[in-house]
């Protein structure tokens, strides 16, 4: 079984290479790019492996979603230490 990502990231370029690399490296990737189609993506997913937060909109509701709601690994990009 491939291990399913969610990338959630505002900037559609960053977002999709990271996809296509993480693809190419054998793993399921779905992508967004708000919180509304973040919440879809996750509704859709049996249970996703990673969720590879970037920056979007309302990225803090997003997280205390994903803590919330899933047990899944939430990997924040370009967050501060």
């Amino acid at each position: 079984m491939k291990n399913q990502l969610l990338i959630a990231e505002s900037d559609a370029d960053l977002r999709e290479a990271l996809g296509e690399v993480l693809r190419e490296g054998g793993h399921e990737a779905t992508e967004a790019g708000t919180l509304d189609e973040a919440r879809r993506r996750l509704a859709a997913m049996p249970r996703p492996g990673v969720i590879l937060l970037g920056d979007i909109p309302d990225r803090d509701e997003l997280r205390r979603h994903v803590q919330q709601t899933r047990e899944a690994r939430l990997v924040e990009l370009g967050a501060e230490p």
